[in-house]
């Protein structure tokens, strides 16, 4: 099951191209037995994902001002 449609794929390498900027993220992954969610942005040629950052949920939820 590919998990990047063509679209996606060609967002991440021209991110991966211009690594000399922050990016929005292109996909949100989800581990379904996990609490982490990944943001990834950039894709190089090799097929590496360099720009993914994972975030994790607060042990309790918090409305923060």
């Amino acid at each position: 099951m590919p998990l990047l449609t063509a679209d996606q794929r060609e967002q991440f390498l021209t991110n991966g191209r211009q690594s000399d900027r922050d990016h929005v993220p292109v996909v949100k992954f989800f581990n379904p037995v996990g609490i982490r969610t990944w943001l990834a942005t950039e894709l190089d040629a090799d097929g590496d994902i360099p720009g993914v950052g994972a975030m994790s949920a607060p042990a309790e939820p918090r409305i923060v001002p």
